[in-house]
């Protein structure tokens, strides 16, 4: 007797064709999947670290800002909050960097004892018992991490003139501009009724307020985002448009200097 199901022949050319199509489009979605949840999680933590790279750029200059002017004696001659002698070969050391470009800002005072036990600048360098510092904190490139835009410090010793230790400290990565304004007192009233930029100030010894404004980006060399003309504005120096595929922020702050008018 014949076998009345015959035999089976296997798939033919089409339904062949078909499978491989269908598998295809599967690990094709399944690709794009992985790779915009990796792109998705990059661009995350590049949000992250531009975030708290703003945040710690403002705690260490609005701490540092804080000690402008001190002094442990106080029947000495408080100095003025800020440092204007020379730096780098600069006639002034706290300058107005001019439009968009970045200030300097150098912050005169006596260190006192750390919770380490030393006395040190902003670099970690020591600092003889009773004498002033000043830390200057400004952006650079950072040429030991791809030459990417930096917050530095560098201490400074007023009264020689001369830079304290061997070297600038990096401080925070991704920090590409920094702007600074001076709160002005109005004729010995206490309170502030303006800001200016540091060339404009005449007398040091009547800012009350510093603001502090920073552009921050996330540090790395890796960006995730489309190739587009971003404008930034900070303090009112004008109008900053960079394009590129990076993203940044701007913080800003309003820090009370606690040994002005002293």
């Amino acid at each position: 007797m014949k076998n009345k199901h015959g035999r089976q022949n296997g798939f033919n050319l089409i339904e062949v064709m078909v499978t491989m199509t269908i598998g295809l489009l599967i690990t094709v979605s399944a690709l794009q999947i992985m790779l915009g949840g990796s792109k998705s999680s990059k661009t995350s933590e590049h949000t992250a670290y531009a975030l708290e790279h703003g945040r710690q750029s403002l705690r260490i200059l609005s701490q540092s800002i804080r000690r402008a002017g001190y002094r442990s004696q106080p029947n000495l001659i408080a100095p003025e909050p800020f440092y204007t002698g020379q730096c780098e070969g600069e006639s002034t050391c706290t300058k107005d960097g001019g439009g968009i470009n970045s200030d300097r800002l150098a912050i005169q005072y006596e260190p006192t004892v750390d919770s380490l036990g030393s006395i040190v600048d902003c670099t970690g360098t020591k600092v003889p018992i009773g004498e002033l510092t000043a830390d200057v904190y400004f952006v650079a490139p950072d040429p030991s991490n791809h030459n990417i835009n930096t917050l530095f410090c560098r201490g400074y010793d007023p009264i020689n003139e001369v830079a304290r230790g061997s070297r600038s400290e990096a401080l925070i990565p991704g920090v590409e501009r920094i702007q600074v304004l001076y709160g002005l007192e109005a004729s010995g009233s206490g309170f502030v009724n303006r800001y200016i930029t540091a060339d404009d100030v005449t007398d040091w010894r009547q800012i009350q307020v510093v603001r502090v404004a920073v552009l921050v980006g996330a540090g790395v060399r890796t960006p995730q985002y489309g190739l587009k003309s971003r404008t930034y504005n900070l303090l009112y120096s004008g109008d900053l448009t960079l394009k590129d595929k990076s993203l940044r922020y701007i913080f800003s702050t309003a820090t009370r200097i606690n040994n002005s008018g002293i």
